[in-house]
Parts: C-alpha cells; sequence; structure tokens
C-alpha cells in the first residue's frame, strides 16, 4: 500500500511539472511568433528603405526615364510578390504578419494585382 502513495505521489509530481513545462512553452510560442511577425515587418520595412534609397540616388544623379520607372514598379512588386509567397502578408490590414497555413489573402492579392496592372 505504502508504495501505491509513493507512485501517485511521484506521479502528482510529474503531472505538475509536466503543466509547468507546457505553459513555459506555450509562452515561449507566443514569444517567437511575435518576434517572427516583427522580423518580417522590419525586412519588408528595410526592403522598402532600400527601394527608397535608390530612387532618391538615382534621382539625384540623373532625370528618371519611364523605363526605369517601370522597372523600379516591377521591383516593387516582385519584392512584395516574395514575401507574399514566403506566407507574409503584404497588404495594409495585416502587414508584416504571417498567413496562417498559407491562406490566401483577398487583400494582399488585390495590391499585388494592381501592382501588375500599373
Amino acid at each position: 500500500m505504502r508504495d501505491k502513495n509513493n507512485y501517485l505521489e511521484m506521479f502528482d509530481e510529474a503531472e505538475t511539472h509536466l503543466l509547468q513545462l507546457s505553459d513555459t512553452v506555450a509562452q515561449l510560442r507566443e514569444v517567437i511568433d511575435n518576434l517572427v511577425e516583427e522580423n518580417n515587418k522590419l525586412r519588408m520595412s528595410n526592403n522598402d528603405l532600400k527601394s527608397l534609397l535608390i530612387k532618391f540616388q538615382t534621382d539625384a544623379q540623373e532625370e528618371v526615364t519611364e523605363g526605369e520607372e517601370d522597372s523600379q514598379t516591377s521591383s516593387g512588386r516582385e519584392s512584395l510578390l516574395g514575401f507574399y509567397n514566403e506566407g507574409i502578408h503584404v497588404c495594409h490590414e495585416f502587414f508584416g504578419s504571417r498567413r496562417s497555413s498559407n491562406e490566401q489573402c483577398l487583400f494582399c492579392q488585390e495590391i499585388l494585382e494592381r501592382l501588375e496592372n500599373h
């Protein structure tokens, strides 16, 4: 009988540790998800800033021709399309957050279509 109580105590202790570990894992998951979303937003902002810097450098050197403008728009669309294909929202509503299970986003697709038609 005494051995049974000892096993039950050990089981209760293990269960408590498991619940604590589960809580810790859930907290870590939330932190990681937030960091990934922030990283995605920063990558996209960095990409936008690089594009602006290139545009300003080009403007300072010479007047932009029509062909160069088309190429810059195309390059921006390709960058956004790359982020979207990586599973990241490019729309204003959810900008930089991860699309769960790579679901399709009508807002993102509308932005990409507008850029394609521009």
